[in-house]
């Protein structure tokens, strides 16, 4: 994606957020999936977290889902790390 086509999604997920109730949730789910896209993994997390407790049940799922399998490529990823100071 082009960076004029995120700036262009994430202008779109302000005005969704700012009407509030499920609408917000869902674009707050959207732009969790879109960090993850990017790589900005810690922040979807922190969004997911919050999503987790939605009044939409299908974005409480969705989020659940999408933060376990993150929080599971975490810590799958970790357990190829060097040990701390064994370089």
């Amino acid at each position: 994606m082009r960076e004029h086509d995120y700036r262009a999604a994430e202008a779109a997920l302000n005005e969704l957020e700012a009407r509030g109730g499920a609408q917000a949730e869902a674009a707050q789910l959207v732009r969790a999936q879109l960090l993850l896209s990017r790589g900005r993994d810690r922040e979807a997390q922190v969004l997911l977290r919050a999503l987790t407790s939605a009044t939409s049940p299908s974005v409480r799922q969705k989020s659940t889902e999408l933060l376990a399998s993150v929080t599971k490529s975490d810590s799958s990823q970790r357990s190829f790390e060097p040990p701390t100071g064994s370089n």
